[in-house]
């Protein structure tokens, strides 16, 4: 119990208590999995069954890298600054409302996308703006995680197509050689 009422100085006389500093962020974590459960249990199914999607496995731990590498090497990323919290909270309130409406229609690719941007709200209240602006790109490199329904094996080929047709009329106009 003393860790839960000493104070860890934060610079400028303000003082952040180890419930703020280690206990809250725990919390966070242990409701923001509880809470998304469901939609981890269908990513799982889907990157072991998906040949397409069997990279989503590695796109985790690789952000969580990320992240962690980004906090460690730079000294303007501040955990706690606090400033942000309100943003944060439209953007958890709005994503969590979307989250439970997608689920509740079984639109797991969408509820994944939602959980994202849970995610981002809770690093935004938890960490403030500088935090959630130092470490946006290891959570926006959390969608590549996310299986999208129109890539499978009937539509893959079509999508290959489309993604070169611009390449071959920029060819044929002469545009590229």
């Amino acid at each position: 119990m003393l860790l839960i009422v000493r104070s860890i100085d934060i610079g400028r006389g303000m003082k952040r208590s180890a419930l703020q500093t280690i206990w809250l962020p725990i919390f966070a974590a242990i409701g923001f999995f509880a809470l998304t459960f469901p939609v981890w249990r269908w990513l799982w199914s889907e990157w072991m069954s998906n040949e397409y999607y069997s990279h989503g496995i590695l796109i985790l731990p690789v952000a969580l890298f990320l992240a962690v590498q980004r906090i460690r090497n730079d000294p303007r990323l501040n955990y706690g600054s606090g400033a942000g919290a309100l943003f944060g909270l439209l953007l958890l309130l709005g994503a969590g409302a979307l989250y439970v409406f997608f689920l509740q229609n079984k639109a797991y690719y969408l509820a994944s996308f939602a959980m994202i941007g849970i995610l981002a709200g809770l690093l935004w209240i938890l960490g403030g703006t500088s935090f959630i602006r130092g470490l946006i790109f290891p959570v926006l490199f959390l969608t590549l995680m996310v299986p999208l329904p129109a890539v499978d094996r009937v539509t893959l080929p079509w999508l290959c197509s489309q993604a070169f047709a611009p390449v071959d009329w920029c060819r044929c106009l002469g545009w590229m050689s």
